[in-house]
């Protein structure tokens, strides 16, 4: 009983959220935000039926949307040409390797749920500034929540207990680490685009959040391996060329003190002998991840019919085919998976360089070669295409810098994904991705109607955010 009538209550709120799709995004940001793997906050479990699905169920009403759209024939133009090719691939691998229908399923839409984001926030648009911007302040707010979530869970603002525990409302600390790396993108971004003179206020303001996000990832969360890119990461920033000289300046003076205080951290409470060059890369050369890597350039040729369609997807290293015991999960990557389990931390395996998983590996692995070089290429596409856009608005537009930190934060990404699995999570793939699609047409902003002339002029009420710099 319980089962349908779940199954009635999802139908009625699919067919709500059909005409209010903008607020399905939300809810959907939301779900993913405190239901992670149905854990409420990340650590009570809840009675929810189908909980192991919800999280490709929950993608249904998107589709349904941009299906209707598609019949109206009024989808945004561009960039179809890839989920085409994608699925097709996909599909395609699947039957070739004889992949299990729900598996292969199962991973197609998670890796595909980026595309489905984007895609989605795009055709429900367009997208006015005050949307934009509360998404911004949602996005700040839910990111400080999870600070406040890590000192609860320590007990303090210093981690008394393993960082490991520090899970936020999302269940892992280092996804915390990846949403407080957004965050300092997006106030960069928010920081570089305020007119001249900047309002102390809201300068002040931008600093601490930078602050208490900058404290997360670094103290609370670990997330170490993060702040080695993100240098290379925030180079759109510095090469944007409609910021000032000395704009541009102070992000970079701003991101050299906060690399410098990352080191000093590394030197006064680990030891710098695991953070040299050749320490790393002994770390990924000698562990799961290298072995991997050897099996998917010389071993897994042999066990498969078409190298360049890759081993099926759900059939090798995601975390289905893991799941799953897929017979070259089995033998390729199971192994290395319990070494890390069993050893508590103390093996490479257990660490991010020497992890066995990685999105690169489930794309290059189960999808095939083809298919991961579409796949990277729609990436790098959207950063050119957010680029472009960017270098024609005005020199202080809000708009402007949010793109150089969505740039960014792809960037961060896909480097992430070398040596992580991070493609498939909704959580981190929602966000970014629907702020790609809000801010991917110049003329996406919606006409504000002008006030009629027989009205005096509305007053502003003061509030406690103005983007525009006036409080």
């Amino acid at each position: 009983p319980l089962l349908w009538a779940s199954v009635v209550l999802l139908i009625l709120a699919g067919i709500y959220f059909l005409e209010h799709p903008k607020q399905f995004l939300m809810v959907m940001f939301l779900y993913y935000g405190f239901m992670a793997n149905g854990l409420l906050l990340g650590f009570y479990s809840l009675p929810i039926p189908m909980v192991g699905i919800l999280d490709e169920a929950i993608l249904a009403v998107p589709m349904a949307i941009i299906v209707m759209k598609a019949v109206h024939r009024q989808l945004p133009r561009h960039a179809t040409i890839f989920p085409v090719v994608y699925v097709a691939l996909a599909v395609l691998s699947a039957w070739v390797n004889h992949a299990p229908n729900v598996g292969a399923l199962r991973v197609i839409l998670t890796y595909g749920k980026f595309y489905i984001f984007w895609y989605f926030a795009r055709a429900i648009g367009p997208w006015s500034a005050r949307e934009k911007r509360m998404w911004f302040v949602v996005l700040m707010l839910f990111v400080l929540l999870q600070f406040g979530f890590n000192v609860f869970w320590q007990k303090g603002l210093t981690p008394r207990m393993s960082v490991d525990s520090s899970i936020g409302t999302v269940g892992s600390a280092h996804y915390v680490g990846y949403l407080a790396t957004v965050a300092l993108f997006l106030l960069a971004g928010w920081l570089a685009s305020m007119p001249s003179p900047r309002p102390k206020r809201l300068v002040a303001l931008a600093l601490g959040i930078a602050l208490l996000n900058g404290y997360n990832l670094i103290f609370m969360t670990d997330t170490k391996h993060v702040l080695f890119f993100m240098p290379f990461a925030a180079l759109p920033f510095l090469f944007y060329p409609r910021y000032p000289a000395p704009v541009r300046m102070a992000l970079g003076v701003g991101g050299a003190v906060f690399l410098i205080a990352s080191w000093i951290y590394f030197a006064l409470f680990t030891s710098l002998l695991e953070f040299r060059p050749s320490a790393i890369w002994r770390s990924i050369k000698y562990s799961g991840k290298g072995e991997v890597f050897r099996t998917l350039v010389y071993r897994l040729p042999e066990d498969i019919p078409v190298y360049l369609l890759g081993a099926g997807p759900g059939n090798f290293c995601s975390s289905v085919g893991l799941f799953s015991f897929r017979p070259l999960s089995n033998k390729y990557v199971l192994p290395y998976v319990i070494t890390a389990f069993r050893s508590r931390g103390l093996r490479a395996e257990a660490s991010i360089a020497g992890r066995a998983q990685s999105s690169l590996y489930t794309l290059w692995g189960e999808f095939g070669p083809i298919n991961a070089i579409a796949y990277l290429l729609f990436w790098l596409y959207a950063m050119r295409h957010l680029w472009r856009v960017s270098v024609r608005a005005p020199p202080r537009d809000f708009d402007a810098g949010q793109r150089l930190a969505i740039i960014a934060s792809l960037i961060t990404f896909l480097i992430v994904g070398l040596l992580t699995e991070v493609s498939y999570i909704g959580l981190l793939m929602l966000p970014l991705w629907s702020l790609a699609g809000m801010y991917w047409d110049e003329a996406g902003v919606a006409a504000v109607p002008a006030e009629p002339a027989n009205l005096p002029a509305r007053v502003p009420r003061p509030g406690f955010i103005s983007f525009s710099g006036r409080a």
